[in-house]
């Protein structure tokens, strides 16, 4: 039974993990993430434990984007 649960988890981790890449590889090549729900009134998109703040920058035109886990950010691209 042990070894059922913990065959479960790893997959879950792997997938979760696969998700999130996926979605991070997408937003670092100027293109929404696809497993997020999006908030357009903040221009923000929610995944499983991730989320990023991602916009096109109005005066220099680039895609911009910062990345957090369980509400940690881990990577921001914002200029000001």
């Amino acid at each position: 039974m042990k070894k059922v649960i913990l065959i479960a988890m790893t997959g879950f981790l792997c997938l979760w993990a696969g998700l999130g890449i996926t979605d991070y590889v997408r937003v670092t090549h100027d293109k929404t993430p696809l497993f997020c729900l999006e908030d357009e009134a903040h221009a923000r998109y929610y995944g499983l434990g991730y989320m990023y703040d991602a916009y096109n920058n109005p005066v220099t035109g680039n895609f911009e984007y910062a990345f957090y886990i369980f509400g940690q950010m881990i990577v921001c691209t914002f200029t000001n």
